[in-house]
Protein backbone atom coordinates (compact mmCIF):
# COMPACT_ATOMS: atom_id res chain seq x y z
CA UNK A 1 0.00 0.00 0.00
CA UNK A 2 2.82 2.40 0.92
CA UNK A 3 4.57 1.67 -2.40
CA UNK A 4 1.36 2.42 -4.31
CA UNK A 5 1.04 5.76 -2.51
CA UNK A 6 4.69 6.68 -3.06
CA UNK A 7 4.35 6.03 -6.77
CA UNK A 8 1.73 8.80 -7.07
CA UNK A 9 4.30 11.14 -8.58
CA UNK A 10 4.14 13.47 -11.56
CA UNK A 11 1.74 12.50 -14.35
CA UNK A 12 1.64 14.69 -17.47
CA UNK A 13 -2.12 14.28 -17.81
CA UNK A 14 -2.92 14.93 -14.16
CA UNK A 15 0.05 16.69 -12.53
CA UNK A 16 -1.10 16.68 -8.92
CA UNK A 17 2.17 15.71 -7.20
CA UNK A 18 5.09 17.53 -8.80
CA UNK A 19 7.53 16.47 -6.04
CA UNK A 20 5.94 13.10 -5.30
CA UNK A 21 4.20 12.05 -2.09
CA UNK A 22 5.21 10.83 1.32
CA UNK A 23 4.41 7.42 2.82
CA UNK A 24 0.88 8.48 3.79
CA UNK A 25 0.01 10.10 0.45
CA UNK A 26 0.71 13.69 1.49
CA UNK A 27 1.85 15.99 -1.31
CA UNK A 28 5.56 16.75 -0.80
CA UNK A 29 5.38 20.21 -2.35
CA UNK A 30 2.58 21.33 -0.02
CA UNK A 31 4.30 19.84 3.02
CA UNK A 32 7.62 21.53 2.20
CA UNK A 33 5.91 24.93 1.87
CA UNK A 34 3.97 24.45 5.11
CA UNK A 35 7.08 23.23 6.95
CA UNK A 36 8.96 26.36 5.83
CA UNK A 37 6.60 28.49 7.91
CA UNK A 38 6.89 26.15 10.89
CA UNK A 39 10.70 26.09 10.89
CA UNK A 40 11.11 29.80 10.20
CA UNK A 41 8.71 30.64 13.03
CA UNK A 42 10.86 28.63 15.43
CA UNK A 43 14.12 30.12 14.13
CA UNK A 44 13.00 33.74 14.15
CA UNK A 45 11.35 33.51 17.58
CA UNK A 46 14.46 31.90 19.09
CA UNK A 47 16.77 34.54 17.63
CA UNK A 48 14.49 37.42 18.67
CA UNK A 49 14.14 36.27 22.29
CA UNK A 50 17.81 35.28 22.62
CA UNK A 51 18.94 38.60 21.13
CA UNK A 52 16.65 40.71 23.32
CA UNK A 53 17.49 38.93 26.58
CA UNK A 54 21.19 38.55 25.78
CA UNK A 55 21.50 42.21 24.78
CA UNK A 56 19.93 43.45 28.03
CA UNK A 57 22.03 41.15 30.21
CA UNK A 58 25.23 41.85 28.29
CA UNK A 59 24.70 45.61 28.30
CA UNK A 60 24.11 45.70 32.06
CA UNK A 61 27.09 43.42 32.67
CA UNK A 62 29.48 45.46 30.54
CA UNK A 63 28.34 48.87 31.75
CA UNK A 64 28.12 48.30 35.50
CA UNK A 65 30.92 45.72 35.77
CA UNK A 66 31.92 44.48 39.22
CA UNK A 67 30.17 41.50 40.78
CA UNK A 68 27.35 41.58 38.21
CA UNK A 69 29.82 41.26 35.35
CA UNK A 70 31.65 38.43 37.09
CA UNK A 71 28.44 36.47 37.74
CA UNK A 72 27.16 36.91 34.18
CA UNK A 73 30.48 35.87 32.66
CA UNK A 74 30.69 32.74 34.82
CA UNK A 75 27.15 31.78 33.83
CA UNK A 76 27.97 32.21 30.14
CA UNK A 77 31.14 30.16 30.66
CA UNK A 78 29.00 27.32 32.00
CA UNK A 79 26.76 27.46 28.92
CA UNK A 80 29.74 27.53 26.55
CA UNK A 81 31.32 24.56 28.34
CA UNK A 82 28.67 22.23 26.87
CA UNK A 83 27.93 21.55 23.19
CA UNK A 84 24.83 23.53 22.28
CA UNK A 85 22.99 20.56 20.77
CA UNK A 86 23.59 18.35 23.82
CA UNK A 87 22.48 21.12 26.18
CA UNK A 88 19.33 21.72 24.13
CA UNK A 89 18.54 17.99 24.20
CA UNK A 90 18.89 17.96 27.99
CA UNK A 91 16.60 20.97 28.36
CA UNK A 92 13.92 19.45 26.10
CA UNK A 93 14.04 16.24 28.14
CA UNK A 94 13.77 18.26 31.37
CA UNK A 95 10.72 20.10 30.01
CA UNK A 96 9.02 16.74 29.55
CA UNK A 97 7.15 16.90 26.25
CA UNK A 98 9.03 16.54 22.99
CA UNK A 99 7.62 19.12 20.58
CA UNK A 100 8.69 22.15 18.57
CA UNK A 101 7.66 24.62 21.27
CA UNK A 102 9.99 22.99 23.78
CA UNK A 103 12.75 22.91 21.17
CA UNK A 104 12.25 26.67 20.76
CA UNK A 105 12.39 27.24 24.54
CA UNK A 106 15.53 25.11 24.82
CA UNK A 107 17.29 27.00 22.03
CA UNK A 108 16.31 30.36 23.55
CA UNK A 109 17.98 29.27 26.79
CA UNK A 110 21.14 28.02 25.07
CA UNK A 111 21.54 30.88 22.56
CA UNK A 112 21.35 34.03 24.70
CA UNK A 113 24.97 33.84 26.02
CA UNK A 114 26.26 34.49 22.49
CA UNK A 115 24.51 37.86 22.39
CA UNK A 116 25.36 38.66 26.00
CA UNK A 117 29.09 38.22 25.28
CA UNK A 118 28.85 40.20 22.04
CA UNK A 119 27.01 43.17 23.58
CA UNK A 120 29.22 43.16 26.68
CA UNK A 121 32.32 43.50 24.52
CA UNK A 122 30.76 46.35 22.56
CA UNK A 123 29.65 48.16 25.73
CA UNK A 124 33.11 47.83 27.30
CA UNK A 125 34.63 49.55 24.27
CA UNK A 126 31.98 52.29 24.18
CA UNK A 127 31.50 53.23 27.84
CA UNK A 128 34.80 55.12 28.15
CA UNK A 129 34.41 57.16 24.98
CA UNK A 130 34.08 60.91 24.99
CA UNK A 131 30.37 61.06 24.12
CA UNK A 132 29.54 58.87 27.14
CA UNK A 133 31.63 61.10 29.43
CA UNK A 134 29.83 64.13 27.98
CA UNK A 135 26.45 62.55 28.74
CA UNK A 136 27.54 61.85 32.32
CA UNK A 137 28.78 65.41 32.74
CA UNK A 138 25.35 66.85 31.96
CA UNK A 139 23.69 64.55 34.51
CA UNK A 140 22.31 61.78 32.30
CA UNK A 141 21.34 58.66 34.25
CA UNK A 142 23.00 55.30 33.66
CA UNK A 143 19.80 53.96 32.11
CA UNK A 144 19.56 56.90 29.71
CA UNK A 145 23.23 56.56 28.73
CA UNK A 146 22.80 52.85 28.06
CA UNK A 147 19.52 53.07 26.16
CA UNK A 148 20.04 56.32 24.26
CA UNK A 149 23.78 56.34 23.60
CA UNK A 150 25.60 53.03 24.04
CA UNK A 151 23.13 50.37 22.89
CA UNK A 152 22.38 52.08 19.53
CA UNK A 153 26.10 51.83 18.76
CA UNK A 154 26.03 48.05 19.30
CA UNK A 155 23.23 47.39 16.80
CA UNK A 156 25.43 46.78 13.74
CA UNK A 157 27.18 43.59 14.95
CA UNK A 158 23.93 42.38 16.52
CA UNK A 159 22.06 42.55 13.20
CA UNK A 160 24.80 40.61 11.43
CA UNK A 161 25.03 37.99 14.20
CA UNK A 162 21.25 37.57 14.40
CA UNK A 163 20.89 37.11 10.64
CA UNK A 164 23.59 34.46 10.50
CA UNK A 165 22.32 32.77 13.69
CA UNK A 166 18.88 32.31 12.14
CA UNK A 167 20.37 29.74 9.77
CA UNK A 168 22.21 28.07 12.65
CA UNK A 169 19.05 27.84 14.75
CA UNK A 170 17.21 26.40 11.75
CA UNK A 171 19.83 23.65 11.38
CA UNK A 172 19.85 22.89 15.11
CA UNK A 173 16.05 22.73 15.38
CA UNK A 174 15.89 20.45 12.34
CA UNK A 175 18.61 18.26 13.86
CA UNK A 176 16.68 17.93 17.11
CA UNK A 177 13.53 16.98 15.20
CA UNK A 178 15.52 14.48 13.12
CA UNK A 179 16.66 12.57 16.22
CA UNK A 180 13.17 12.49 17.72
CA UNK A 181 12.95 15.57 19.95
CA UNK A 182 10.44 17.41 17.76
CA UNK A 183 6.80 17.04 16.87
CA UNK A 184 4.83 13.83 16.53
CA UNK A 185 5.03 11.72 13.38
CA UNK A 186 3.12 13.18 10.46
CA UNK A 187 3.85 16.82 11.28
CA UNK A 188 5.12 18.90 8.37
CA UNK A 189 8.58 19.86 9.64
CA UNK A 190 11.79 19.59 7.64
CA UNK A 191 13.87 17.67 10.18
CA UNK A 192 11.08 15.19 10.85
CA UNK A 193 10.47 14.76 7.12
CA UNK A 194 14.13 13.82 6.62
CA UNK A 195 13.92 11.39 9.54
CA UNK A 196 10.88 9.70 8.00
CA UNK A 197 12.33 9.75 4.49
CA UNK A 198 15.57 7.99 5.46
CA UNK A 199 13.71 4.66 5.59
CA UNK A 200 12.73 5.03 1.92
CA UNK A 201 15.98 6.57 0.70
CA UNK A 202 16.96 3.88 -1.81
CA UNK A 203 13.65 3.61 -3.63
CA UNK A 204 12.04 7.01 -2.99
CA UNK A 205 14.93 9.44 -2.39
CA UNK A 206 12.85 12.62 -2.80
CA UNK A 207 11.27 12.06 0.63
CA UNK A 208 14.56 12.91 2.36
CA UNK A 209 16.39 14.87 -0.32
CA UNK A 210 13.80 17.60 -0.89
CA UNK A 211 13.48 18.69 2.79
CA UNK A 212 17.27 18.38 3.10
CA UNK A 213 17.75 20.75 0.18
CA UNK A 214 15.17 23.11 1.69
CA UNK A 215 17.20 23.30 4.92
CA UNK A 216 20.43 23.76 2.95
CA UNK A 217 19.12 26.63 0.83
CA UNK A 218 17.37 28.37 3.75
CA UNK A 219 20.48 28.25 5.97
CA UNK A 220 22.70 29.32 3.08
CA UNK A 221 20.38 32.23 2.29
CA UNK A 222 20.51 33.56 5.85
CA UNK A 223 24.30 33.27 5.93
CA UNK A 224 24.66 35.09 2.61
CA UNK A 225 22.31 37.84 3.79
CA UNK A 226 24.36 38.17 6.99
CA UNK A 227 27.57 38.44 4.98
CA UNK A 228 25.98 41.05 2.75
CA UNK A 229 24.78 43.14 5.70
CA UNK A 230 28.23 42.96 7.29
CA UNK A 231 29.87 44.13 4.07
CA UNK A 232 27.40 47.00 3.69
CA UNK A 233 27.87 48.17 7.28
CA UNK A 234 31.66 47.82 7.36
CA UNK A 235 33.14 51.26 6.52
CA UNK A 236 36.50 49.75 5.50
CA UNK A 237 34.86 47.58 2.84
CA UNK A 238 32.73 50.53 1.67
CA UNK A 239 35.84 52.67 1.23
CA UNK A 240 37.57 49.92 -0.76
CA UNK A 241 34.50 49.59 -2.97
Amino acid sequence: MVEMILNLKYNQYYPIHYWGTDESGGDMFSRIIWAAGVDLRVSLSVVFVALASGAVIGAASGYFGGALDEIVMRITDIFFAFPGLILAMAIVMALGTRNLDNIAYALMITWWPTYARLVRGQVLSEREKLYVEAARSVGASDTRILVSHIIPNTVQPLIVQATMDTGGVLLTAAGLSFIGFGSAAGTAEWGLMISTGQYYLLNYPWMAMIPGLAILFAALAFNLVGDGIRDIMDPKIRRRG
